[in-house]
């Protein structure tokens, strides 16, 4: 579990790191977004820039990803967030989903709450009324949650009353004096929970020890730790994904940053020959891994076998990003609205990450996209291999 919480934090971090020096060598200033206090939007609000101020009320969902996002205003709906530093401190309707490096929520939630990031700090004043799923290095929870928990964090500290069982798989876990818990608390860690005067666990209270390899337990579990760590596994597949869409987001802005007459002829390419870019791309799926098991069955083909499946692992972060950018490209284009190439982007991921929870439809609809993609990238650097040899630059 320790493990899963360092790479979680480490992910998180990656897009910071990349982001500092192409920001140190950029000449445009920044990207400032606000949305004033007496503004009424009477539909879903999409947004994405340096700094992003959100104080006006949104009469549907938001979508807003940013460096630093400050959410003081009212969502009459669900927020999905995603920054470097998200303050949250308004009015959310329903649910909330939340990426960053540091998130601040004090803001009422009545419905739940997935979050994943370094630091997460949940305020007395917030008020959780539905479940909490989160990841995190550092999890401070001062409010009160309605239905239960499912948490891995490096550090977790439960501070109010959670109605329900909490699940937890923590480096340390603690529970200050007015801390309750009305269900049962499973939690997987090797150090035993500190509990505060007063602190109660209205059911059972289970530390497990952290199996050092999992599959050395799935003979002989049992029926109820085996629902327990389902319920910890799909946590993990939750915040995991929340993780990818950041890490995704950031990345794809770099790419299109530099190469933005290719990723503009790719996305027509995608738009004009869906079904030929879809025959190429399966071809490349079956053609490409054959060749690489082929060359590292040869002495002298080995280098550039493993070359080839390397080259494989980078291609299909690159679809991914590209099939971000191609379903935004269909929504806003079926919503006939003219949006920048970033706020497509977002949309395009925000949409992609909710289909992945989709059983079987979510994973149909992302390999069917990504092997159009996968054709219209194959077909774009031949073009650009063409040229090359037209002008005897290679």
């Amino acid at each position: 579990m320790k493990l899963f919480i360092r790479t979680c934090i480490a992910v998180l971090a990656l897009p910071l790191i990349l982001v500092a020096p192409v920001a140190a060598r950029g000449t445009n200033p920044p990207k400032i977004v606000m949305l004033e206090k007496n503004t009424i939007v009477n539909h879903d609000y999409f947004a994405a820039g340096d700094s992003i101020t959100v104080s006006g009320t949104v009469n549907g969902d938001a979508y807003v990803a940013g460096g630093t996002v400050t959410m003081n205003g009212t969502i009459n709906g669900d927020l999905f967030v995603a920054g470097g530093t998200v303050n949250i401190s308004g009015n959310i309707l329903h649910d909330l989903r939340a990426a960053g490096g540091t998130i601040n929520i004090s803001a009422p939630i009545p419905g739940n709450i997935t979050v994943a990031g370094g630091n997460v700090n949940v305020a007395k004043d917030a008020r959780i009324g539905g479940s909490i799923l989160a990841g995190a290095g550092t999890l401070e929870l001062l409010s009160p949650v309605g239905r239960g928990m499912n948490v891995g964090a490096g550090t977790l500290t439960i501070g109010n009353r959670v109605n329900g069982d909490v699940t937890a798989g923590a480096g340390t876990l603690s529970m200050l004096p007015d801390a309750t818990v009305t269900g049962n608390l499973n939690y997987w860690s090797k150090n035993d929970a500190t509990l505060g005067t007063g602190a109660t666990v209205s059911g059972l209270l289970v530390r497990h020890e952290p199996p050092a390899k999992m599959e050395r337990k799935l003979p002989g579990m049992t029926a109820d730790k085996g629902i327990v760590m389902t319920k910890v596994f799909a946590g993990i597949f939750a915040v995991w994904s929340v993780v990818n869409f950041l890490v995704a987001f950031i990345l794809g802005l770099i790419i299109f940053a530099v190469l933005p007459v290719f990723t503009g002829k790719t996305i027509d390419a995608f738009r004009k020959q869906p079904l030929a870019d879809f025959g190429i791309g399966l071809l490349t799926v079956i053609a490409l891994p054959v060749l690489a098991i082929v060359l590292c069955v040869t002495i002298i083909g080995l280098p550039l076998g493993i070359f080839l499946f390397a080259a494989l692992g980078l291609l299909v972060v690159v679809v991914h990003v590209y099939i971000g950018l191609a379903l935004g490209t269909i929504i806003m284009g079926g919503l006939k609205m003219k949006s920048g190439r970033t706020l497509t982007y977002l949309v395009g991921l925000i949409v992609l990450l909710i289909v992945s929870f989709i059983p079987v439809v979510g994973g149909l609809t992302k390999s069917i996209l990504g092997l159009i993609v996968l054709g219209a990238l194959v077909t774009q650097k031949y073009e650009v291999a063409k040229q090359m040899r037209a002008k005897k630059l290679v």
